[in-house]
């Protein structure tokens, strides 16, 4: 609540608590503005104070969750240094950059011979052509 309030001032925007009577329990909030000022909840149901502080508790847990994970870069190595361990391990896993396209050049075939004239063939005249009588 300290840094929404440093960031309001720096816009002119003054932020006041009201306490619960005779307590230091935070009940409600008001916002200023040179003569003007209004209950959080009058302006909006979320700008209360019960919905704001919740809305800032939620965005602290998450920047603090996000926090524990672990970054792109360490991500990144945790698989190389797999990879690596695999390979030292004796088996083998190479490693193929993203967006790398492998360029398959085709076996050449083995060279055709030419087929002489009449070759694989007999003599015209010993071939049969049908029956004859």
């Amino acid at each position: 609540m300290n840094e929404l309030k440093q960031e309001l001032a720096k816009q002119g925007i003054g932020m006041l608590y009201k306490y619960k009577s005779g307590t230091l329990e935070i009940q409600g909030i008001s916002f200023s503005k040179g003569e003007f000022k209004f209950k959080g909840s009058e302006l909006d149901r979320s700008l209360s104070y019960g919905r704001l502080s919740k809305q800032i508790e939620q965005q602290a847990e998450q920047k603090h969750a996000k926090a524990l994970e672990p970054s792109l870069a360490d991500q990144l190595r945790a698989a190389i240094n797999k990879d690596t361990g695999k390979e030292q391990s004796g088996q083998q896993h190479s490693f193929i950059p993203v967006g790398f396209i492998p360029v398959i050049t085709p076996e050449p075939e083995p060279p055709r011979r030419k087929k002489k004239k009449g070759q694989g063939q007999d003599n015209d005249q010993e071939q049969s052509h049908g029956m004859h009588w």
